[in-house]
């Protein structure tokens, strides 16, 4: 109630002391326009009704025309003229005739077009006021105008006004105001500026909350918020000093009037609105939401109909405008007693009402102004409601966002406990997931590598590798968890050294070449021979090309995936994984699929190594491009790669050295190791194996590996090879060792970056015995040598002692077999079975030089020298009926072979084969190289066998006839891992095959070397 006292008080102020126009003269002769400034033009003016009349009207005192007195400011409206027409209004304005000023006359509102005369001359208009509807145009632009004080003193105005437009009153509706020129530009432009500031605030904070709203907070009460501020902003834009309709004063006038009408008329219902967003309004929803509805339907009516129809009912929407916001704030101040304050708290309440009742007073002390020119503190109390209401507004969005942000805070710390909490949970998780992890990894491996073949073993072992690659998977984002949690926590450590890119790509192509195979996918290497060595961690660049290449690789089949890697400068170096096309289109991007997690710890990690890892990919399907910018080794003032290779080299000398190696021999027990790794890696090998009092023997390609495995004598004992050699070689290396020497002959302990099940699975399968983990330690090497060497030992000593089980059941089944023969011919032909005496003689003398150094081998010339001396027995015994034709080649006469390998075959082939056939058969034995193995080959012509007699010999079914093969079956899987491959037929015969490592070779003095 205060506040509309204040009002009225300002409205029953006394109006200002300019004098007043009476009879239509104005006397300013005693007005000082330096001391006391601009006074309105108001009193009463001479007044023409319906007619347009011209200065030259009055210029003679017997024409001039009759008219009335009309008080300014006000509406024509009276009994001689209704609100539409025409009319002129006169006033005769005295001043001094010695006043020497540029003088100005502001105009705002003449409703609706308008000419302005000074002293007879045309100085303004808006519009274009005409007595008939057809040439009138309705106007009504604020604007100025200037002239200089007449000499006489005497001033005329004359202004011609029409109204066509607003049924509720024609003509001057507010005052003119009447000063000097700087004066009257002055307050216009305070009133202006300050009217522009008002807007651009409004319009700022409007914009800020649709926004708000739109992007980031779905809360309608932004929305709300928003368009009011911008829609109260638009009002006072168009509705105060007009500055708008000034500068643009031929803009279309439905348009601009029509917008500042429904500027003015949606206030309420947008109040309404964000009133009920905030503050459930109950049983007062019903009438507000009424009158809300009223507006918006009149609203629709300003849009849709012409001005001259909806304005009609402008001035009673106007005029409730007011009563509207005061039920409203009536409504909240009983709230607020209530102490129902919905959405806000006490002091927002508060603030909300104050801001309702600017509002409230706006509209208000916006007409006691208009009615009143000269009242200059209801003008400056217009400004200072708008200011108040904006303060208030922001006042309540900074208080909710202050407690918001205090909420937030409360909230981010037990978002950070629970945080934490997860961490905890998740990292606790993972260690835990790692064990059955590993367990379905190992459990569907034996599964797969089960020989047992079923109805279903294909579609089965489809699963199963399934089942593998899903379990490699997780195990892979298990350990992404893990690092999340480290870099969440800064614990992760990143080491930088010289990487070999060659041997990181090769190595995963190695771990990943199964999942690449079963997809028909190429791996496929193009790296710039100046863009290998880069500076970053080892184990980590691991584990970012694993995830890269995992997820290029989940959905592309039958393609081709492309590895590059080329400088960028001198300090960087680019390599992109690509695959060029087969990608099957996915309906997530790349980092929100399974490993995007994956991705992102990558990309983290390549930040913390100085890099950057992009990505993209093409929604149709052609493919994936990763890209990862490294740092480039820098090799000023560092030892090139061939320096320290010659380093390692002078190192491995003077390990030999006899003061070195004198007390020290015994406990490597002069033991031969062979070291394939990189030059950092391979000083600290060298020092440790050296004075552990191991031979120790280097090479630095795969090459130079199988040429000191072949050619050494003795071999190695054992095998380090680091599987990131330089070339990436190593696990072709180890592939091509194993099919020459099983695990046992010669031992091979890897050297590995990283033991996720993937790449210990790619080290195991492709013929290491054990691994170490880099970074090395000296203790795990030392206990890892013994443990494998002893093992070696081991074995090979069962080995030998099952080998002498196994010949010393084979002898006695032999020299049977031989005396049953000679015997027989003893009594038909002397010499000769005195022949086959020497011949049996020569075999045992051989056999027991054996028994004296058991295990050892026998050259291939020796076991065909028992071949041969069976063979002449045997003929002996079946005449014609038995032939044996030999084809060897003379070069594998110095392979060095079990004894008694392939004499059993030749017998078996004889006595089951070509003897139980009538007409006898031939035996063919063919020796000759395939690739780096012997291949050898019993073949005869006799009676065959059929498939399941076939089957039961390779499973030894088969005790009475079948414990040759048997024997010579286990021996040949023991030297070279391939077991002996037969294929027969019923009256066709058999054929035995089966391959022995070549490279065991007889030196110059009778030793062998393999």
């Amino acid at each position: 109630m205060a506040a509309f006292l204040v009002i009225m008080a300002l409205t029953m102020l006394p109006r200002s002391n300019a004098p007043q126009a009476v009879n239509g003269v104005l006397d300013l002769q005693g007005w000082n326009f330096s001391q006391q400034g601009n006074l309105p033009l108001d009193g009463e003016w001479e007044f023409y009704p319906n007619r347009l009349l011209e200065p030259a009207d009055f210029a003679s005192a017997k024409t001039e025309p009759e008219g009335r007195l009309q008080h300014v400011p006000g509406v024509w409206n009276a009994s001689d003229m209704e609100a539409i027409g025409v009319g002129t209004y006169r006033l005769t304005v005295l001043l001094r005739p010695d006043l020497n000023e540029e003088l100005a006359i502001q105009k705002q509102v003449i409703r609706f077009s308008d000419r302005f005369y000074v002293n007879g001359r045309l100085l303004g208009q808006s519009g274009i006021p005409a007595e008939s509807r057809k040439d009138y145009k309705p106007g009504n632009s604020p604007y100025t105008i200037y002239f200089e004080a007449p000499a006489d003193g005497k001033l005329e105005i004359v202004i011609q006004a029409a109204n066509f437009e607003y049924h509720q009153g024609g003509g001057m509706y507010t005052s003119l105001t009447f000063g000097k020129i700087g004066d009257i530009v002055r307050d216009r432009q305070a009133q202006i500026s300050l009217e522009w500031a008002g807007v651009i605030v409004l319009f700022i904070f409007g914009i800020f909350f649709i926004v708000l709203f739109g992007f980031f907070n779905r809360n309608k009460g932004f929305l709300f918020f928003g368009i009011f501020f911008a829609i109260f902003g638009t009002m006072i834009f168009l509705n105060g000093q007009r500055a708008f309709l000034e500068m643009v004063p031929n803009a279309p006038f439905q348009l601009l009037w029509k917008l500042k009408d429904v500027s003015l008329m949606i206030t309420f219902p947008i109040t309404i609105l964000y009133t009920n967003s905030l503050l459930k309004m109950g049983r007062w929803k019903l009438p507000f939401y009424s009158i809300s509805i009223l507006y918006m339907i009149y609203t629709i009516a300003i849009v849709l109909l012409p001005y001259s129809v909806y304005s009609q009912l402008f001035e009673v929407f106007v005029s409730l405008l007011p009563i509207c916001f005061i039920l409203l704030f009536v409504m909240l101040l009983r709230r607020y007693r209530q102490q129902d304050y919905g959405h806000f708290d006490v002091r927002e309440m508060q603030l909300f009402i104050t801001a309702i009742l600017c509002i409230v007073l706006f509209p208000i002390n916006t007409l006691a102004s208009v009615s009143d020119t000269s009242n200059i503190l209801s003008k400056a109390l217009t400004d200072g409601i708008v200011l108040l209401f904006i303060v208030l507004a922001l006042m309540i969005v900074a208080r909710r966002y202050l407690k918001l942000y205090s909420s937030m805070e409360s909230l981010t710390s037990q978002l950070k406990r629970s945080d934490e909490l997860k961490d905890e949970f998740l990292l606790q998780t993972s260690h835990e997931l790692n064990t059955p992890l590993n367990g379905i990894i190992n459990l569907s491996q034996s599964v797969l590598d089960d020989p047992a073949r079923t109805p279903n073993a294909k579609r089965t072992r489809e699963k199963l590798l399934l089942i593998r690659n899903m379990a490699f998977r997780m195990s892979n984002m298990v350990h992404d968890i893990i690092d999340l949690a480290q870099l969440k926590d800064e614990r992760l450590v990143i080491s930088k050294e010289r990487v070999d890119l060659q041997a990181c790509l090769s190595n995963l192509f190695s771990v990943y070449g199964f999942l690449a195979s079963e997809k028909g996918v190429r791996l496929e290497a193009d790296l710039a021979p100046d863009a290998t060595m880069a500076w970053a961690d080892e184990r980590r660049l691991l584990q970012v090309l694993s995830n890269v290449l995992e997820l290029s690789l989940r959905h592309t089949e039958h393609s081709c995936l492309l590895a590059r890697a080329r400088r960028n400068g001198e300090h960087e170096i680019v390599l992109t994984v690509e695959s060029a096309s087969g990608r099957r289109p996915s309906e997530q991007p790349l980092e929100l699929e399974g490993i995007g997690i994956g991705l992102s710890i990558a990309s983290e990690l390549v930040r913390l190594m100085g890099g950057r890892l992009e990505w993209k990919e093409d929604p149709i399907g052609e493919g994936s491009f990763f890209e990862i910018a490294l740092p480039a080794h820098k090799t000023a003032n560092e030892p090139t790669y061939a320096e320290e290779l010659l380093s390692v080299e002078a190192l491995i000398a003077s390990s030999s050295d006899e003061g070195v190696r004198g007390d020290q021999g015994r406990r490597g027990e002069d033991q031969k190791i062979l070291i394939m790794a990189a030059p950092a890696n391979l000083e600290l090998l060298v020092n440790l194996l050296a004075i552990e009092g191991y031979r120790v023997e280097t090479a630095h390609s795969a090459s130079e590996a199988l040429a000191a495995i072949r050619e050494s004598s003795p071999p190695p004992d054992l095998l380090l090879l680091d599987v990131m050699m330089r070339d990436g070689e190593s696990y072709e290396l180890s592939r091509s060792i194993r099919r020459t020497h099983s695990p046992i002959d010669l031992p091979i302990l890897s050297l590995i970056a990283r033991n996720t099940p993937a790449d210990i699975e790619a080290v195991l399968s492709a013929g290491g015995n054990d691994y170490i983990v880099k970074p090395l330690d000296a203790g795990e090497i030392r206990v890892r040598i013994r443990t494998l060497l002893a093992m070696k030992r081991l074995a090979k000593e069962a080995a030998e002692s099952e080998m002498a089980f196994l010949q010393s059941q084979i002898k006695p089944h032999f020299l049977y077999n031989a005396l049953g023969t000679i015997m027989s011919l003893c009594y038909t032909d002397g010499p000769r079975a005195g022949e086959l005496l020497a011949v049996l003689s020569r075999y045992l003398r051989i056999i027991f030089h054996q028994d004296q150094r058991r295990g050892e081998r026998v050259s291939l010339s020796q076991e065909i020298e028992l071949v041969k001396a069976y063979a002449d027995i045997e003929k002996a015994r079946f005449g014609s009926r038995l032939e044996l034709e030999i084809r060897i080649d003379e070069t594998l006469l110095s392979v060095r072979v079990m004894p008694l390998t392939i004499q059993p075959l030749v017998e078996n082939a004889i006595r089951h084969g070509v003897a139980k056939k009538v007409d006898g058969g031939t035996v063919k034995l063919t020796i000759e190289r395939s690739g780096d193995r012997v291949r050898i080959e019993v073949e005869d012509n006799g009676i065959g066998m059929t498939a399941d007699e076939v089957e039961k010999l390779l499973n030894g079914e088969e005790p009475d006839d079948g414990v040759g093969f048997r024997n010579i079956k286990r021996r040949v899987l023991h030297l070279s891992g391939q077991p002996p491959e037969v294929k027969s037929a019923p009256n066709v015969g058999t054929k035995v095959t089966l391959w022995l490592p070549a490279s065991a070779t007889i030196d110059q003095h009778g030793r062998g070397t393999g």
